[in-house]
């Protein structure tokens, strides 16, 4: 190659090396100066950052709901007062009228709800020929006691009741019997010259025994006057052979203190 083509060769050469080189450091330098140029980015913050918050309000109070108009309270009844404790009577005398457990003048004890009652009568009639026993006794049992206003006839008080009793009859009278001369009198013949006169003596008896119900009206837990009125199942014996079994009615009227 001729020497002045190879030095043109290799100054193209050196000034493309050159040429290349300084498009290198261009290239290298440029983003760097870019970057220093530019402004500092700002941080970003959301909107509303770093301000105080408005105090919090509460929110308007609900007013209450109307309430229906208070209605007046009705009348309360007064407290119920517990009944005194019944003061039952202790004596009772009195009247009694029955078959079962006595007739006659009675006379009653009582403890509590529970009583004995006697019952006696006698009479005698015919100058003494003619005499009446009566005697009796009876349990009975105040099962419920009724308080309440009087209504018409019926008492304020009166009381459920069960008894039981014996009672005893006994009927004796004494008769005269005359027979003429000659006659049979107790199987003997009579020899007086006026007849012969024998007295005979007649006894009729009744054991009788029962049990039944029945009511008490008037002044049971207080003095005063009461009434039983009583229907018995009573069983009698006459001269000791049984004669019938019927309900009888029996009513007393007693004064209790």
């Amino acid at each position: 190659m001729p020497p002045n083509l190879l030095g043109h060769v290799q100054r193209s050469r050196t000034a493309l090396a050159r040429g290349a080189l300084t498009a290198l450091l261009l290239l290298a330098l440029a983003p760097a100066r870019t970057w220093a140029d530019e402004p500092a980015a700002e941080p970003t913050t959301p909107p509303g950052a770093g301000l105080t918050p408005p105090p919090a309000v509460d929110p308007p109070a609900t007013p209450p709901a109307s309430l229906p108009p208070t209605q007046p309270e009705p009348p309360q009844p007064p407290p119920e007062v517990a009944p005194a404790p019944v003061e039952n009577n202790v004596h009772s005398v009195g009247v009694t009228l029955s078959f079962s457990t006595g007739a006659g003048f009675a006379y009653r004890r009582q403890w509590g709800a529970t009583s004995l009652q006697l019952a006696a009568f006698g009479v005698v009639t015919d100058r003494g020929n003619s005499t009446l026993v009566s005697g009796g006794a009876q349990v009975a049992q105040r099962l419920h006691v009724w308080h309440g206003p009087t209504r018409g006839l019926l008492p304020a008080t009166s009381a459920l009741r069960v008894l039981a009793g014996l009672s005893y009859f006994l009927n004796r009278s004494v008769t005269n019997d005359s027979v003429p001369l000659g006659g049979i009198l107790n199987n003997t013949i009579c020899t007086a010259q006026n007849g012969c006169v024998a007295t005979v003596t007649t006894n009729s008896s009744y054991f009788n025994g029962g049990a039944g119900l029945g009511f008490e009206f008037g002044a049971i837990d207080r003095p005063g006057v009461s009434m039983t009125l009583d229907v018995v199942l009573t069983a009698a014996l006459k001269d000791g052979s049984f004669s019938f079994l019927l309900p009888l009615p029996q009513l007393a009227v007693l004064y209790n203190w």
